[in-house]
């Protein structure tokens, strides 16, 4: 659990894959490290994050593209009052796209992740009423990903 904290905390300082990008990922993973006294590998950390988020499918998240936000660990409620964070939400012109991280080897949990990432759509549908409203689930250290349309 504590991996999976760690992990989420260096992915929500990447907004995009720009120059020089990597060497602040070092410089994050390292404060993470110091603010959490949890001894991680740093050069192991940034590499399974740089394999990440190079992966194919992955990586059309992180560029930057004209007119693009990009929302990290971002708190929104839903229609009961409740706060729910989401890890990453992009909003470009025609459509949002919510991606939930999930750390761990396990698919014991898929139902439950799938219902959370329907219900971050739904929360999105309604204030984005005219974007196509898409949920993807990325599997960190399954290097997976499944889209919810």
């Amino acid at each position: 659990r504590r991996r999976g904290e760690f992990i989420h905390r260096v992915l929500a300082f990447i907004e995009y894959l720009n120059d020089g990008w990597e060497l602040g990922l070092e410089k994050r993973i390292r404060e993470i490290v110091q603010e959490t006294n949890i001894d991680y590998p740093i050069a192991e950390i940034k590499k399974e994050i740089l394999d990440f988020v190079y992966q194919e499918e992955i990586r059309p998240y992180f560029v930057w593209q004209p007119g693009r936000i990009v929302l990290r660990e971002q708190d929104f409620s839903d229609s009961e009052g409740n706060l729910l964070r989401m890890d990453r939400v992009i909003v470009d012109e025609n459509r949002v796209t919510v991606i939930d991280y999930k750390t761990g080897l396990e698919k014991t949990e898929e139902e439950k992740y799938l219902s959370q990432v329907r219900n971050y759509r739904k929360i999105l549908q309604n204030l984005y009423p005219n974007k196509k409203v898409e949920g993807v689930i990325a599997y960190f250290d399954r290097k997976e990903v499944t889209k919810i349309n």
